[in-house]
C-alpha cells in the first residue's frame, strides 16, 4: 500500500512539475541566433542590453522555437547578470558568424552600417559602401 501511495506522489510530483509555467532558459546558442536576427531585422541595434528589448519584439523570434518572452526576459537577465553566461553567449555567436553563411554575412554587414552610421558617415556613402560589399562578396561564391 505504502508503494502505491508514494509511486502515485511521485507521479503527482512529475505531472505537476512538468504543467510548470515558470519561465525556462533558452540555450545561449538559440539565445544567440535570436539576438543576432532581432540585430539583422532592426528589432534592437548592437549597444542595447539584450534585457530592454520589448517582449512584443521578441514574442516571434522566441515563440517560432518554441519559448516564451519570459523564457527570453529570464534569459537575458541571467545573462547580464553572470559573465560566463555573456561570454558563452559571444562565442556562439562568433560560431554562428563561421558557420551560418547567411546570417553570418548579414549580421557583418548590419554591424558595419550600424559602425559608419556611428562615424558620422552619410547615408549614401553608407550604401556605395554597402553595395561594394556585397559585390565583392558574391564575387567571392
Amino acid at each position: 500500500m505504502l508503494r502505491l501511495f508514494l509511486g502515485m506522489m511521485l507521479f503527482f510530483v512529475a505531472a505537476v512539475a512538468g504543467c510548470s509555467n515558470a519561465p525556462r532558459e533558452i540555450p545561449m546558442k538559440e539565445m544567440a541566433r535570436i539576438l543576432m536576427e532581432m540585430l539583422v531585422d532592426g528589432k534592437m541595434v548592437v549597444n542595447q542590453n539584450p534585457r530592454t528589448v520589448v517582449s512584443d519584439s521578441v514574442a516571434p523570434y522566441v515563440e517560432r522555437i518554441g519559448y516564451r518572452p519570459e523564457d527570453y526576459q529570464l534569459t537575458a537577465d541571467r545573462i547580464d547578470n553572470d559573465s560566463a553566461r555573456a561570454g558563452e553567449l559571444q562565442r556562439a555567436m562568433l560560431d554562428i558568424i563561421d558557420h551560418d553563411k547567411e546570417l553570418g554575412y548579414s549580421f557583418r554587414k548590419m554591424v558595419l552600417t550600424q559602425d559608419l552610421q556611428l562615424e558620422g558617415l552619410d547615408s549614401l556613402s553608407i550604401n556605395r559602401l554597402v553595395n561594394e560589399l556585397d559585390s565583392n562578396t558574391s564575387r567571392l561564391n
